[in-house]
């Protein structure tokens, strides 16, 4: 196996250390560690995941102690323990701690979410940097990897993605959710920088609009919502995710579009396309999907395409969208750990996964149970993503036949009972948006869309947007000049 580097034990873990043990002879303090080791018992699975070396050593002397006594200890139990039951480890450590113990300060209970949050990217950051360099001494020099009884040698760049694929599959980044803690009475600054972010609009804001008029004044999709689009097989359902991917683009955000559907190469020609029928070209030409696949653009077409949309979309969209297509058969939880490396280079504001259904749960016993564990898991993604900042995700449902038929009676209008399969999109999903097609209305390049559940707001009754099929875009529809005069503000804007 390759070598992993040291740990070095950081000041984040010594104060949250600190924070759980009692001074001797001091009343306050032992009702303020009392109150803190509560606090990891409450926490306990979150705070082992996120820690490293010794450390779980340390916190399970602490734990054990709260458990037997029920009163917090203090470093004088804790060395006595260690005289009965030597840990040469955990003696190096505590030396370390008592040089900087002058230094660090008692945290109070409402401090202690902050302090693991922090804690959490730092584990994050030192198994990132181990992972990084394994594959580089696998690819230049190999190693050995024991497997039980059996030995693997590793080498070359090869071996090096696959040890990159297993560690992902293993979960072995995803260190788990973030915790954040603290009173009301204490969080008036919160209140008020939350609310000057939502005022400035900055690249920062919570809010994320799909570009769909109806859609944006009734809802507030924001980051941290779970955000389902539902309708049935063909209704178009992921050409309203693609779109509200490129407008969130047109914003400035940043969004990750997993395909498991589709090829790389497949998404990069909508994207395009979708580019090419923006106002700013005022119509001049109809590129479709089918005719691009089929090599039957004209010269004019194809020089508009190429020396004009696309380099506009590079250098004029101020957002980005990254596109992956993981390999087949990847599981929910490498696909998470793709999204926060991504994140990493390029901070994402929306994810749309293309479909959450499709990611592989073979060998996971009941794949109906694991899709659900998968379903309930994306909410609590959503809303801890990037240390609680969050961020939107969004997925196509599947509806089955009788929803449809029932929406087909009912103004193109579908409800929750029309989800196939998987109950937990109704428990767990914030927004449930649905789609509505049939031949008058796709004639008529026009779609019904609405909201089937809704946390912070009511219902949004059926209505029409604009849908280009043949292009695989939705947008409002223009029923008169008032339309037409906000159109050509945005291009003027843009």
């Amino acid at each position: 196996m390759a070598k992993d580097k040291q740990y070095q034990i950081t000041n984040t873990f010594w104060s949250i250390f600190h924070s759980l043990l009692r001074l001797e002879d001091n009343k306050e303090s032992a009702t303020r560690a009392r109150s803190n080791c509560m606090w990891l018992s409450g926490e306990l699975n979150i705070i082992r995941r996120v820690l490293l070396g010794i450390e779980p050593t340390i916190i399970g002397i602490v734990h054990n102690h709260w458990i037997s006594n029920q009163e917090a200890p203090s470093l004088a139990i804790i060395e006595d323990w260690l005289e009965t039951s030597p840990n040469a480890e955990v003696e190096e450590a505590l030396t370390e701690y008592k040089e900087l113990r002058d230094s660090l300060r008692h945290h109070e209970q409402e401090d202690l979410g902050a302090l693991l949050n922090r804690k959490s990217e730092e584990a994050r950051r030192f198994k990132m940097d181990d992972l990084i360099t394994n594959m580089k001494l696998i690819n230049s020099v190999g190693v050995e990897i024991k497997k039980g009884k059996k030995t693997d040698h590793l080498k070359g760049p090869d071996d090096a993605v696959k040890y990159l694929i297993q560690k992902l599959d293993n979960n072995s980044i995803d260190i788990g959710n973030t915790i954040t803690h603290g009173s009301v009475q204490d969080s008036g600054n919160i209140l008020s920088d939350l609310y000057a972010s939502i005022k400035r609009k900055d690249s920062s804001k919570r809010k994320i609009d799909c570009g769909l008029t109806t859609f944006d004044n009734h809802i507030s999709f924001r980051k941290g919502h779970f955000v389902g689009v539902l309708g049935f097989a063909g209704q178009r359902k992921t050409s309203f995710c693609r779109s509200w991917l490129y407008n969130a683009a047109l914003q400035g955000l940043n969004g990750l579009h997993i395909s498991l559907e589709q090829k790389f190469e497949e998404e990069i020609v909508m994207y395009y396309i979708i580019h090419s029928h923006h106002p700013k070209w005022g119509g001049r030409f109809n590129i479709t999907v089918k005719a691009f696949d089929d090599g039957l653009l004209t010269k004019a077409e194809e020089d508009f395409l190429f020396n004009e949309v696309v380099p506009d979309f590079e250098q004029n969209v101020p957002g980005k969208i990254i596109i992956r297509q993981p390999t087949e058969g990847m599981t929910w939880e490498a696909i998470k750990t793709l999204a926060e490396i991504t994140d990493r280079v390029t901070p994402l504001d929306i994810f749309l996964i293309d479909y959450l259904t499709l990611c592989d749960v073979s060998g996971y016993g009941n794949e109906k149970e694991r899709h659900n564990e998968n379903i309930q898991d994306a909410k609590r993604f959503a809303l801890n993503f990037r240390n609680g900042e969050g961020i939107l995700l969004i997925t196509p449902v599947q509806g089955n036949r009788d929803g449809y038929d029932k929406a087909a009676k009912n103004e193109g209008r579908w409800d929750m009972s029309g989800v196939y399969n998987y109950s937990e999109f109704d428990k767990s999903i914030d927004v449930m948006t649905y789609v509505f097609l049939d031949d008058d209305l796709v004639a008529d390049g026009q779609i019904i869309m609405g909201t089937c559940k809704s946390r912070r707001s009511d219902d949004l009754k059926p209505h029409k947007n604009a849908i280009n099929c043949a292009v695989g875009y939705v947008s409002n529809l223009r029923k008169h000049a008032k339309d037409d005069q906000i159109i050509d503000d945005i291009i003027e804007d843009l």
